[in-house]
């Protein structure tokens, strides 16, 4: 009869609990609640707290403040950002880390090596430490480290595409392979939870399977790609008149694919109406839709830089879905929005509208 009565409050207690789970007064560890359930492609923009830098680097909050709205707008879930090494860089990863808990968007950091010399300090300590530490001071409120950009642009030969091995000079990427070990490990010693993303471009796909054979752990597979490569990482002829399909190529990793940046190749510069711009962003992302097979969606970037060249518009600073203007004070502020900016939002809106 004990025994009876034992198992009955027992059953008393767990329909108590699945009920108050499901009407959200508790969420139980394994049930997920809605920001983790997965629901399709995620949808983000890269930026910085340094985008509107006028001479030397300084952060001010006021000028990651002046983003928000533009960030909320969009409509992004995910934001992508580099940790930055300036020596008031501290407060700026810090108040980027905030942004995105405010307005519970995930982030992804980008960890570039801190060094003024790359290729002569790249060792497995170095990139332990640096990891670690930065997992360690962001645990449970970053979800996504990036293990540097475009590992395959680090050690690639000149003219090479990157589809074999011997395409990457072999010094450089047993330097950057045994760095990456290192960033790999203390990202996770740091915090477990935390997912790594390893990113190549063009279609440099030996870099990854190399790093994968040599033990670099990684959860994610990240790809940059812009307009000058074609506008479907799914269906990329190559010259010998083979088609190159990223993700599936890749799903032998059983990992998550991302485009972790994509954009019209330098922005508007070429086309200053920003027609062409929004052209790229409609096409791209629905070949990307269609194909069902990529995982996330990154645009890079948010605003323009030409506070990086003095005032002016160059290749390099056009990326922007938002342009960029001085005000009366010479300051730099967020510009017209580009039509880039309205494509990609309306993209996202009408994505997630089907997907509710």
């Amino acid at each position: 009869m004990i025994k009876k009565i034992f198992l009955f409050i027992i059953l008393c207690f767990i329909f108590t609990g699945a009920l108050l789970a499901y009407r959200g007064v508790i969420t139980l560890p394994w049930v997920k609640n809605d920001a983790q359930k997965s629901s399709g492609i995620i949808w983000g923009v890269y930026t910085s707290a340094y985008a509107f830098k006028k001479g030397p680097e300084t952060f001010t909050q006021p000028l990651l403040d002046m983003q928000e709205k533009y960030i909320k707008d969009l409509g992004v879930s995910l934001l992508r950002a580099n940790y930055e090494t300036y020596p008031d860089s501290q407060e700026a990863n810090d108040a980027v880390v905030n942004l995105a808990q405010k307005n519970k968007l995930e982030l992804l950091l980008v960890l570039e090596p801190p060094l003024p010399d790359l290729m002569t300090q790249l060792t497995y300590q170095v990139g332990y430490d640096w990891g670690k530490k930065v997992a360690t001071r962001y645990k449970g409120r970053v979800g996504y480290y990036q293990l540097t950009n475009e590992v395959s642009g680090v050690v690639i030969k000149p003219s090479h595409p990157g589809t074999k091995d011997n395409d990457y000079d072999e010094a450089k990427y047993q330097k950057l392979k045994t760095y990456l070990q290192g960033l790999s490990t203390g990202i996770h010693d740091g915090d477990k939870n935390a997912k790594r993303v390893i990113t190549a471009n063009w279609i440099s796909t030996a870099i990854i399977d190399r790093m994968y054979k040599d033990k670099v752990a990684f959860d994610i597979i990240g790809w940059n790609w812009f307009s000058d490569m074609g506008d479907d990482p799914t269906h990329k002829v190559l010259d010998d008149g083979s088609v190159l399909d990223l993700p599936t190529y890749f799903a032998k990793y059983k990992k998550p694919f991302w485009i972790t940046e994509a954009n019209e190749s330098h922005g508007d510069f070429d086309d200053p109406t920003g027609k062409k711009q929004a052209e790229y962003f409609n096409t791209l992302s629905a070949n990307i839709i269609k194909s069902g097979k990529v995982d996330a969606f990154i645009a890079f970037k948010l605003f323009d830089s030409h506070s990086e060249a003095q005032g002016k518009r160059t290749p390099d600073t056009s990326w922007g879905l938002v342009g960029q203007k001085v005000d009366a004070k010479r300051n730099y502020i967020p510009g017209s929005i580009k039509p880039a900016y309205s494509a990609y939002q309306e993209i996202i809106k009408n994505y997630v509208q089907a997907k509710s």
